[in-house]
């Protein structure tokens, strides 16, 4: 049995992913996962994300993506939420970027979505 770690990536441009994906592509070259940008295509309705939405499912993710999603030198100066679901731990850890540093916490059951 394999586990899937999920991530989420809120509020980073096209550019930005794009090089997250071409990084990806170097370090991820057995199963050649990416991001993807999730639109609301299926939703339903006219309905519109407030900034971009990008998530991958990671069978066997690469040892360094996290460490490298969690650099603020890979984001620059976006200003972003990452939140990495770890399925064989079932533990959810957020990382918020303003553009010069990352603030990492753990969401709780109090916390507003």
């Amino acid at each position: 049995m394999s586990y899937i770690d999920e991530v989420i990536v809120q509020g980073v441009s096209t550019r930005k992913m794009a090089e997250i994906n071409a990084w990806l592509t170097t370090h991820d070259t057995e199963r050649h996962q990416q991001f993807e940008q999730i639109n609301m295509d299926a939703a339903g309705g006219t309905k519109f994300y407030a900034s971009p939405v990008w998530a991958a499912a990671f069978n066997y993710p690469p040892a360094a993506l996290l460490e490298h999603l969690k650099n603020p030198d890979t984001w620059g100066n976006e200003v972003l939420m990452v939140c990495v679901i770890y399925d064989g731990e079932s533990v959810v850890s957020c990382f918020c970027f303003d553009g010069s540093e990352a603030k990492g916490f753990r969401p709780t059951t109090e916390c507003v979505w």
